[in-house]
């Protein structure tokens, strides 16, 4: 089987509610799933479980995206629109009606109707008027004059009782009529009465959201426990960094006697040569400085490969042969990207070498290195040797102005965030060597954008990736003006300044950010008596699951600028000259 990178069960239907639905499928790559690590039960401090701390976080979102966005709005629209004084609903028990009948002298007869609700002081009065028959014939015979009036009388007695039926039925009906208006006119004023959220009511939840969502995600491992802190763990043997000193002197006495014969060649070739432009002449003088540069004690060693902060080093790609380069990588692949998993939470295949060198310093040479942050999201150190007195690798806290000095034992690698300010501690006497890697963890692949299995909690969402992400997005685009390759940059950072300020503000505040609340401090991740048990578990979990593990890139990623986006932007120079080296499949 292969292990799951990444959680593809998290499909949630488009028709749900979308914030959830953001914040889970907008990326397959949210939370990851890492194999196991095999020295967990040699660990003394043990780093955060990634796994589930980004579900609980993810978790938590999703709850304050619904009390924010879907109770809160409903609790205060309920509270806004709520009136002074609730009118009480009308019922036939709290209606009452009264039907008089009067009639007048004039045989008009008048049929008043009132109805009142309980509660209201005034009612609604219905009147109908209804004409009478009070004529009748006359008759000359008294005795049929009083049949007449007898049978007339009778007759207006059914007429009149008809008309009140007619009367009460039509009052009735107009009365009826007059409560559904009202009854109508009642529902009308109640919607009139509902009123959306005031615009400010929104923008403050709304507000209010994004900051729960930033502190939420400010509160990740990534931007609290491993942001500042320094690791140490074992990562070589001792025969393991006495081999890794052999390799980096032959590299340099190869680098020497090739140095020597390139002089000669560029010696010879300048001589009668009168007629040669200036600018042709111009470069071969800076050949030739720069190959006795190369030659100057510790002969075959570079001294300027670092222009901010040189160091006397050789890289691993241009100046060790292929066996070398192959057996340092069954190392790494063994050893250091299963740890830079399980300490930082991030993907093997995320991890790119962007430079790895030896260094040596010397009591009679190069001594030191001055304070600096590095050039990559992740780096590496381990001390080769102990032939030497003094040295060391002092770490700072920027805002309480405290440092702590890091002094491990040979083959221990110390691990840290890049933005952490640290310097080289002098050394007094003999050499020092030491192993060196600057990791940059890609969310994509730079050349064919390919997504990487990187979650998005150790690359966008993380703060230490933020700001160098962001800086070395600056550095290029101010790389770019000055040597006049401006047009290859980014359209993003190329002629904004505005944006570029915004960046730069960014990255300002998201160091500082790591300076106030991260920990500080050095940890150690293993015990020395367990140091060779610890290696040999992870040696033979990497030969058992090789065919199955992710691969980091050690060699073929190295030295190259990217945009901000993580695509190939251009690459370093000592990579132009020594390109077939880097495409070189180990």
């Amino acid at each position: 089987m292969r292990w799951l990178y990444a959680h593809d069960m998290l499909h949630v239907p488009r028709n749900h509610c979308i914030v959830p639905y953001v914040l889970v499928a907008s990326s397959k790559n949210i939370i990851m799933t890492f194999p196991p690590f095999a020295g967990e039960n040699f660990l003394v401090h043990h780093p955060p479980s990634y796994e589930e701390e980004w579900a609980g976080i993810l978790r938590t979102m999703v709850v304050t995206a619904i009390l924010l966005l879907g109770v809160l709005p409903s609790l205060v629209k309920s509270k806004y629109n709520r009136p002074s004084s609730p009118p009480s609903a009308v019922t036939e028990d709290s209606r009452t009606t009264t039907v008089s009948r009067l009639t007048e002298g004039n045989g008009k007869v008048r049929v008043v109707t009132r109805t009142i609700i309980k509660g209201q002081d005034r009612g609604k009065t219905v009147t109908t008027t209804t004409n009478g028959i009070t004529k009748s014939n006359t008759s000359t015979s008294k005795a049929q004059g009083l049949d007449t009036r007898s049978i007339q009388k009778k007759t207006n007695q059914k007429k009149t009782k008809s008309k009140r039926v007619d009367s009460t039925s039509t009052s009735a009906r107009t009365s009826d009529k007059s409560e559904e208006n009202a009854n109508g006119n009642e529902k009308e004023k109640e919607n009139k009465s509902t009123k959306d959220l005031p615009g400010y009511v929104l923008s403050l939840i709304n507000v209010l959201f994004i900051l729960a969502l930033f502190l939420l995600v400010a509160h990740s491992p990534n931007n609290t426990t491993t942001a500042r802190q320094v690791y140490v763990a074992p990562l070589l043997r001792p025969e393991e960094c006495q081999t890794i000193i052999q390799m980096a002197e032959n590299a340099a006495l190869r680098n020497a006697q090739k140095t020597k014969d390139d002089l000669a060649l560029h010696t010879i070739s300048s001589l009668g040569t009168e007629d040669q432009e200036t600018e042709g002449a111009e470069e071969r003088e800076a050949k030739i400085k720069k190959y006795e540069k190369i030659l100057e004690w510790p002969a075959g060693w570079k001294k300027d490969r670092h222009h901010s902060y040189p160091t006397t080093d050789l890289n691993v790609v241009v100046d060790f042969d292929s066996e070398d380069k192959a057996a340092i990588k069954r190392i790494l692949d063994a050893r250091l990207s299963p740890l830079l998993e399980r300490v930082y939470g991030v993907s093997r295949d995320g991890v790119r070498a962007n430079d790895m060198f030896v260094v040596r310093y010397d009591g009679e040479g190069q001594q030191s290195l001055s304070r600096h942050t590095d050039s990559s999201h992740i780096s590496f150190n381990v001390l080769l040797n102990d032939e030497f007195e003094g040295g060391g690798t002092r770490f700072h806290n920027r805002v309480e102005e405290t440092y702590q000095d890091a002094k491990p034992r040979p083959g221990q690698v110390i691990l840290n965030n890049a933005m952490v300010t640290h310097e080289g501690l002098p050394t007094t006497k003999g050499t020092r060597y030491i192993f060196v890697g600057f990791m940059n963890i890609d969310q994509i692949d730079p050349w064919t954008r390919a997504r990487k299995n990187s979650s998005l909690f150790s690359t966008f969402l993380s703060f230490p990736w933020l700001t160098v992400t962001l800086k070395e997005a600056l550095m290029v685009r101010k790389s770019s003006i000055e040597d006049g390759t401006n047009r290859n940059s980014h359209p993003v950072l190329s002629k904004n300044y505005y944006v570029n300020g915004i960046l730069t503000q960014l990255v300002q505040r998201f160091a500082r950010w790591g300076d106030v609340f991260a920990p500080h401090g050095i940890v150690t991740l293993v015990n020395d008596e367990h140091a060779d048990d610890y290696l040999d578990a992870l040696d033979g979990f990497q030969e058992a699951n090789k065919e199955r593990l992710l691969k980091s890139r050690w060699y073929t990623g190295q030295q190259i600028y990217v945009h901000i986006d993580g695509s190939f932007r251009s690459n370093w120079a000592e990579r132009t000259r020594n390109e077939d080296k880097f495409k070189e499949d180990l």
